[in-house]
């Protein structure tokens, strides 16, 4: 007899629910997901992010971005946008974060204007040598990552992490490069659900406008949205090929009602394209 047909019921159950093996077959069991791969799901919008690591190698004189890296790959991989490493050279974060902990937010908005960063992910990774003869010729290398992420418009802290990871190679730049690299996957699996709940919280919406001509035709669109918006501040975070990316406070509100809303306003010529839970999407028509 054929298998039944389990893909229009029980696969969205697997999500929620483990099966043993005397319940399904093998093949269509399935793992349940993980933190990373859940903020992925809940992540509202595509938040530019820097990310500041003060690492330490457990090789003397070696200086290395290793955890920096795969912690700006996993953030990426959760569909935060990573502003450029290359771009971040000529900040001083260390002060920002200090004069933040002092009570001046000023210097952390400042990073994160010049950087186009909403948020700034802080933090130092470091690393030691593990010494046990049964080890043999191999290294071990146990390294520890600390962050923290800030929203940089107000210095909140979206979540904070302690990971480690331990790691061997036959060298200790290998078993080095594949701690760190370990604890900061660890450190997003952990950064990842807590800054989807914190931004989550918040009740904001992304816009997403597409066909916007120029610059004026965008100053147009905003005034309406103003307007509808009411004493709800809309924030313009991103325009880049004609497409804005705009922030609205929800109020409670969900995207459908605010959607609705969009619809009645007069001025806004835009026609809604589609409404997720956290995105409405729009196409802004040309002035008649």
């Amino acid at each position: 007899m054929n298998p039944p047909n389990l893909k229009g019921w029980l696969l969205p159950a697997l999500a929620v629910f483990a099966f043993s093996s005397a319940s399904c077959a093998p093949a269509a069991q399935k793992t349940a997901p993980t933190p990373a791969a859940k903020a992925a799901a809940r992540l509202p919008g595509n938040f530019r992010t820097a990310v500041f690591l003060n690492e330490t190698s457990p090789e003397p004189g070696t200086s290395v971005h290793t955890a920096a890296r795969a912690l700006e790959k996993a953030l990426a991989g959760l569909g935060l946008t990573v502003v450029d490493r290359r771009d971040l050279r000529a900040f001083n974060a260390a002060a920002a974060e200090a004069a933040l902990q002092k009570g001046d937010a000023k210097p952390l908005a400042t990073l994160g204007k010049r950087l186009g960063a909403e948020i700034l992910v802080m933090g130092a990774a470091g690393g030691r040598r593990i010494t046990d003869p049964a080890l043999g010729d191999m290294v071990s290398v146990r390294a520890t990552l600390s962050a923290k992420a800030y929203r940089s418009q107000s210095g909140q802290i979206l979540g904070s992490t302690v990971e480690s990871a331990s790691a061997i190679d036959a060298s200790l730049a290998a078993a080095a490069a594949k701690a760190f690299a370990a604890a900061a996957q660890n450190g997003a699996a952990s950064l990842g659900p807590q800054i989807a709940e914190t931004l989550s919280r918040q009740g904001r919406l992304s816009i997403v406008a597409t066909g916007i001509e120029n610059m004026s035709r965008l100053n147009q669109f905003e005034e309406a949205l103003a307007k509808a918006a009411g004493t709800r501040a809309i924030a313009l975070r991103s325009f880049v090929g004609g497409e804005a990316l705009i922030d609205i406070p929800a109020a409670g509100e969900s995207a459908q009602e605010i959607a609705a809303v969009l619809e009645k306003t007069e001025g806004l010529n835009a026609k809604i394209q589609g409404i997720t839970d956290a995105t409405i999407h729009v196409a802004v028509l040309a002035q008649p």
